[in-house]
C-alpha cells in the first residue's frame, strides 16, 4: 500500500508540537525511506536527532546532505553543512578534513590551513603520528611557495624521529628560499638537510651552490672536493665551474668548461658564460676564443641567438675588433644568414688595409669577389692590394681567414629577392619593372636590400625601412620588401603603420586573385590595429578595378549611419543591461537587449552581456530566491551543477532562510513547533541597501565595538529570539592535556606564526556567499565572521554596493542573535553609504526600525518607521507597526 505522504508529514509535525520527538523521528524515517532524495526531510530529521542528543545519527544526516551539496556543485552550502557537523561533534575528523578540502577548492588558503591544523591536533592527541605528518604535508601543499611552513614541517619530522622525511623537507624548503633570494635561510636549511643525509649528491650540490651565491667560494669548493669522482658526473663539474667563475679564477674555469664540453656538448653554455665574463673584463681575445669553441654546437642546437648577441656585445665595446668580426662571419655562414656577410667582409678588408696587413686584406677581398662577382669595386680593391704587395699577376698562398665564399655565392640573395612579385593581371607593369631592374642594375637593388637587412640585424629598424623604401621607389609592388617593412614597423612598436603595410599587401594579393593571402593580411592588419575600421568582422573582396574593398559580415539589420543620439542611447542601454543584471532583473535586461539589437547588429560589447545573460538565466531557472542568492548559487560556486535525481532547490533547513526568500511553488514549511532560527517577518532579509543620516562612528570604531560585543562574557547570556538554536549537546573538544607534552610542544612550534602568515586578499563574493550559507544553517557566529571578512576588502568609506550588502546582512544576523544594539550600528552604517537607489535605502531603514523596536527603543523605532511611511505608505506592514508603537507609548 502506497504511503500517504501528506498524512504522515502532518502526523510528524503534530508529534513535534506535542514534544514527542522520538515519535516524530519515526514518522520522518518512514517518509525518507519512501523517498531517499528528499533532502529537506533529511535535514529536519538531523535537527530532531540533535534535540534528543543522538549526535551520531544527526552527523549521518548532515554528512549525507553535505555530500549531496558537494556532488551537486554547491560547494558553499557543503561547507556550511560540514561546519554544522563539526559544531555539534568537534571530534569528527572527517568533517574537518572535508571542510579543509572544500575551503581549498574555494581558494581560501588560511581557512583550509586552520582546519587541517585542527585535524593534526586531534591525530597527535591520539598518537597517530604517521597520519598527522601526512596532514602536515597537505598543509605544505596548500601553500607550496611558502618555505617557512615546510621548514617547520621538517623540524616536526625531525623531533618525531622521521629523519628521511625531515631531510627531504629541509631540502625542499631550502630550494624555495633560494628561489626567493633568501640566501641565509637557504644556507641554514641546506646545511640541516646535508647533516641528515651527507650522501645525497643533490643536497650537497645545492648546498655548495648557495654557499657560492653567498660568496663563500672556498667553503663551497671544500664541500665539492669531498665528492668521489668514480664516474663522470657533469653536475659536479658544472658546480665547480660556477665556483671558479664566481671567484674570478677564470683560468681554472676555462679548463673545467673545456673539459666538460669535450665530454658532453650539452654544456656548451658554460663557454658562453665564460665568454661573457671575459667581455665584462674587456678581454675580448679570450672572449672570442671561448665563443668560437662552441659556435657550431650552438647553431646545431638552434641557440645561435645567444652566440650572435655575445659577439655583438663585444663589437659594441670595440666595433673594429677583427677576430670578433671574423667569428660573426663564421656564425652567419653556419646559420645560413648570408645577407650580412658582404658588408662584414668589406669592413674587415678595409680594417686590414688600414693596419697594413695586406696579405690578410687580399684574402678577404678575394673571397668578397667570389661572393659578388658582378661588383667591379671588389676586383679593383684586390688589384690595388696586390700591386702594393708587388705582385704582378702571379698567385701566392693567402691565409684562410673565412669560409670559401664561392660555395654560397649563388645563395647569397634568395630568388624572391632578385625579382619583382607583381600582379599577374598587370603584365605590362611587370615588363616595366624588369626594364627598371636592367636600367638601375640588380646589384643596386641587392645593395639596398643587404643594407636594410644589416640595419635590421642590429635593431636599427627605421634605417632598415629607409633602405627598403628605396627598393619600393623602383619596384612598388615588391611583396617581400613590403613584408620586411611590415615586420620592421611591428618590431619597432609602430603597429598602425604595420597595419597599413598589411593592407598594401592585401591589395597586391587581391589584384592577383590570391584571396587566401589577401584575407590573411587583412586579419593581421586588424590584429595590429583593431581601430582600423568600424566593422567588427572583415573580408577582402575584389572590385572590378582590382582594388580591395572591406565589407562587414552580412547582417539581418540593414546598415545605416548611426546618429549621435542613437550612439548615446546604445550606451545607455548597455548601462541599463548591467544594472538589471546586478539587480537580478533578467526580464528587463532582455528587453534592453532586444531594443539594442533592433538598432544595430550584435557587437563585442553586447556579446559579452549576452554571455552573462545566458549564465544568469540558467542560474535563475534553478529557482534561486533573490538576486543575491542567484549570485550565490550560479556565479560564485564555480559553475554549480545539479544532479537530476536530487531536488536540492526544495531544501529548507529547520533554521530557515528569511520568509521573503522563496523557493518557488514547492516550498516545504518547517513543522509546527520545530526549533528554527528563522528571521521574523519584522526583520525580513533584504539585500537591497538604503540612505540615511551619516553615522558619527567610523567603520573602524564599529569593528572595534563589534569585537567587544562578540568577546564579552555576557554574549551567550543575552536574551535570545523565541526560536532557539540547535543545542550543542556534543562533548567538548579533548583538552590539550590529552596530548603527550612533547608532541604538544612540537605542534605548538609548527603553528607558531601560521596565524599571522595570512596574506590573502579578501575575496568578497566567496566570503559573502559563505556568510549567506552559514546564516541559512543557523550558524550565526560563523556567518558574522564571514561577512566581516568580506568587508575587509571594501573601502572603509563605505562607498560601494558590496559594503551596503554586508552591513545589511550583519544587521540581520545581530537581530537574529539578540543583539539589536549592534544591528542598529550596521544598519545605520549601510544607510550612510552614498549612491544607492531609494528602494535599497527604504529596505534598510525598515530593518533599522525593527532593530530599534527589538532593542526597546520605541521612539527611535517610531521615527524610523514614520520615515518609511512617508516614502511609501504601503511598504510592507509599516502602517501596522506605527499603530502598534503608538498604542504602546
Amino acid at each position: 500500500m502506497a504511503l500517504n505522504k501528506a498524512k504522515v508529514l502532518k502526523s510528524a509535525e503534530k508529534y513535534v508540537v506535542q514534544g514527542k520527538v522520538s515519535h516524530a523521528i519515526s514518522e520522518y524515517q518512514k517518509l525518507i525511506k519512501e523517498d531517499p532524495t528528499d533532502l529537506p526531510l533529511v535535514n529536519t530529521l538531523g535537527d530532531l536527532y540533535v534535540r534528543i542528543g543522538n549526535i551520531p545519527e544527526a552527523v549521518k544526516c548532515f554528512t549525507r546532505l553535505a555530500e549531496s551539496y558537494d556532488n551537486g556543485g554547491f560547494v558553499v552550502r557543503a561547507i556550511a553543512m560540514y561546519k554544522k557537523v563539526s559544531k555539534i561533534d568537534p571530534a569528527q575528523l572527517q568533517a574537518l578534513s572535508r571542510l579543509a578540502d572544500l575551503y581549498l577548492r574555494q581558494g581560501l588558503i588560511s581557512d583550509a590551513r586552520a582546519h587541517y591544523l585542527q585535524v593534526v591536533e586531534s591525530l597527535l592527541r591520539k598518537n597517530e603520528v604517521e597520519n598527522a605528518i601526512s596532514i602536515l604535508q597537505r598543509i605544505v601543499e596548500v601553500d607550496p611557495e611558502n618555505p617557512a611552513i615546510e621548514g617547520r614541517l621538517a623540524e616536526v619530522c625531525l623531533k618525531l624521529g622521521k629523519k628521511s622525511e625531515a631531510a627531504r623537507a629541509f631540502h625542499s624548503a631550502a630550494q624555495k628560499f633560494r628561489r626567493k633570494g633568501s640566501l641565509a635561510e637557504a644556507e641554514s636549511h641546506f646545511r640541516k638537510a646535508y647533516e641528515l643525509d651527507e650522501n645525497n649528491l643533490s643536497v650537497l650540490l645545492n648546498y655548495a651552490g648557495v654557499l657560492n651565491d653567498l660568496g663563500k667560494t672556498d667553503e663551497a669548493l671544500s664541500y665539492l672536493n669531498r665528492i668521489q669522482f668514480n664516474d663522470f658526473n657533469p653536475e659536479v663539474h658544472e658546480a665547480i665551474f660556477n665556483v671558479y667563475l664566481k671567484s674570478e679564477r677564470l683560468k681554472e674555469a676555462e679548463e673545467t668548461a673545456t673539459h666538460l664540453v669535450e665530454l658532453d656538448s650539452n654544456y656548451y653554455k658554460l663557454s658562453l658564460s665564460l665568454g661573457k665574463s671575459f667581455t665584462e673584463r674587456r678581454d675580448f681575445e679570450s672572449a672570442v676564443r671561448q665563443i668560437g669553441r662552441v659556435v657550431e654546437i650552438a647553431v646545431e642546437k638552434a641557440d645561435g641567438e645567444a652566440v650572435e648577441s655575445q659577439l655583438k656585445a663585444i663589437l659594441q665595446n670595440d666595433p673594429e675588433h677583427i677576430p670578433t668580426l671574423l667569428e660573426l662571419i663564421k656564425f652567419y655562414n653556419l646559420s645560413n644568414t648570408h645577407h650580412n656577410i658582404s658588408s662584414l667582409l668589406e669592413q674587415i678588408g678595409n680594417l686590414y688595409v688600414r693596419q697594413d696587413q695586406l696579405l690578410e686584406a687580399a684574402s678577404i677581398f678575394t673571397e668578397l669577389a667570389k661572393l659578388e662577382p658582378s661588383n667591379p669595386s671588389h676586383r679593383d680593391n684586390l688589384a690595388q692590394i696586390k700591386e702594393r704587395l708587388g705582385l704582378k699577376g702571379e698567385e701566392i698562398e693567402l691565409p684562410r681567414l673565412v669560409p670559401d665564399m664561392s660555395s654560397i655565392a649563388d645563395k647569397f640573395v634568395s630568388e624572391p629577392t632578385l625579382k619583382t612579385i607583381a600582379s599577374p593581371v598587370e603584365i605590362e607593369e611587370e615588363v616595366d619593372e624588369e626594364a627598371i631592374l636592367q636600367a638601375h642594375g640588380e646589384e643596386q637593388v641587392k645593395g639596398f636590400i643587404v643594407e636594410g637587412d644589416l640595419f635590421s640585424s642590429y635593431g636599427l629598424y627605421q634605417k632598415a625601412i629607409d633602405q627598403y623604401k628605396k627598393v619600393l621607389e623602383l619596384i612598388p609592388n615588391h611583396v617581400e620588401i613590403h613584408e620586411k617593412i611590415r615586420d620592421m614597423y611591428a618590431k619597432g612598436g609602430d603597429l598602425p603603420k604595420a597595419a597599413q603595410e598589411c593592407l598594401v599587401l592585401a591589395n597586391i594579393y587581391a589584384a592577383r586573385k590570391d584571396t587566401e593571402n589577401a584575407n590573411r593580411n587583412f586579419t593581421q592588419a586588424y590584429q595590429y590595429d583593431p581601430n582600423l575600421h568600424q566593422e567588427p568582422i572583415h573580408k577582402a573582396t575584389l572590385s572590378e578595378s582590382g582594388e580591395v574593398e572591406i565589407h562587414a559580415e552580412p547582417s539581418t539589420v540593414p546598415q545605416k549611419e548611426i546618429s549621435s543620439a542613437d550612439l548615446k542611447r546604445l550606451q545607455e542601454l548597455l548601462e541599463e543591461i548591467d544594472f538589471y543584471f546586478d539587480q537580478g532583473f533578467l526580464a528587463e535586461a532582455k528587453n534592453c537587449i532586444d531594443e539594442y539589437l533592433r538598432m544595430v547588429p550584435a557587437d563585442a560589447e553586447l556579446l559579452k552581456r549576452l554571455d552573462r545573460y545566458e549564465a544568469l538565466s540558467k542560474a535563475q531557472s534553478i529557482g534561486a530566491p533573490s538576486p543575491e542568492i542567484v549570485e550565490l548559487m550560479a556565479e560564485s560556486e564555480n559553475g554549480a551543477r545539479r544532479p537530476a535525481e536530487v531536488q536540492i532547490e526544495e531544501f529548507e533547513t529547520t533554521s530557515t532562510v528569511p520568509s521573503d526568500v522563496g523557493t518557488g511553488d514547492k516550498r516545504i514549511e518547517p513543522a509546527a513547533g520545530l526549533e528554527t532560527t528563522a528571521v521574523a517577518q519584522d526583520a525580513k532579509t533584504t539585500v537591497e541597501p538604503i540612505t540615511a543620516a551619516g553615522s558619527s562612528e567610523s567603520f573602524e570604531e564599529i569593528m572595534i565595538d563589534l569585537d567587544h560585543e562578540l568577546k564579552g562574557p555576557s554574549l551567550e547570556s543575552v536574551g535570545k529570539p523565541a526560536s532557539s538554536k540547535i543545542q550543542n549537546t556534543a562533548a567538548e573538544p579533548v583538552p590539550a592535556s590529552g596530548m603527550d607534552s612533547g608532541l604538544e610542544d612540537i605542534f605548538a612550534e609548527f603553528k607558531l606564526g601560521l596565524e599571522d602568515d595570512d596574506n590573502e586578499v579578501p575575496d568578497f563574493e566567496t566570503h559573502y556567499n559563505l556568510g549567506i550559507a552559514f546564516k541559512e544553517m543557523g550558524l550565526l557566529e560563523e556567518a558574522i565572521a564571514e561577512f566581516q571578512r568580506a568587508l575587509r576588502g571594501q573601502s572603509p568609506s563605505g562607498n560601494g554596493e558590496e559594503f551596503v550588502k554586508c552591513c545589511n546582512m550583519l544587521g540581520l544576523c545581530f537581530v537574529e542573535k539578540g543583539l539589536p544594539q549592534v544591528a542598529v550600528k550596521w544598519f545605520t552604517k549601510g544607510l550612510s553609504s552614498p549612491g544607492r537607489d531609494e528602494e535599497t535605502y527604504l529596505a534598510l531603514r525598515y530593518d533599522l526600525g525593527c532593530a530599534h523596536q527589538q532593542a526597546g527603543q520605541t521612539k527611535a523605532a517610531l521615527d524610523t518607521f514614520l520615515e518609511v511611511y512617508g516614502a511609501n505608505v504601503n511598504y510592507r506592514d509599516v502602517a501596522e507597526k506605527i499603530e502598534n508603537l503608538k498604542k504602546s507609548r
